[in-house]
C-alpha cells in the first residue's frame, strides 16, 4: 500500500482526509476519557474544530452532482453541522447530559 494516490488529489481531498484520520483517533479519547477534566474538553473541542471542517471542506467535492451542484453527502454535512452546532450550545448551557 501507497500513499501516492492520496499525494497526487487535490489539495482539498487531502485535508479533507487527514481531518478525517484525526477525529476518527481523537473521537474515542474524547469520549472515553474522564468527563470535564482539561484534557477531555481540549480533545473535544479540538475534534469539533476538525469534523466542522470535515464537513465543510466536503461542499467542494463535485463529482456526483446528483442535485445540480450537490450530493447527497452535502446533505449529511449540512446535517452534522447543525449537529455540532446544537451539541456545543448545549455545552454552553451547562447541559452536558444532551451533548
Amino acid at each position: 500500500m501507497t500513499l501516492q494516490p492520496l499525494i497526487q488529489t487535490p489539495f482539498v481531498i487531502q485535508f479533507h482526509v487527514i481531518l478525517v484520520l484525526y477525529c476518527i483517533l481523537s473521537g474515542p479519547f474524547a469520549v472515553f476519557r474522564k468527563r470535564g477534566d482539561r484534557v477531555h474538553k481540549f480533545i473535544g473541542y479540538s475534534w469539533v474544530l476538525a469534523i466542522s471542517l470535515v464537513s465543510l471542506s466536503s461542499f467542494w467535492f463535485k463529482e456526483l452532482k446528483l442535485f445540480d451542484p450537490f450530493s447527497p453527502i452535502h446533505i449529511l454535512s449540512l446535517a452534522t453541522l447543525i449537529g455540532l452546532y446544537q451539541g456545543v450550545s448545549l455545552v454552553r448551557q451547562r447541559r452536558f447530559a444532551g451533548h
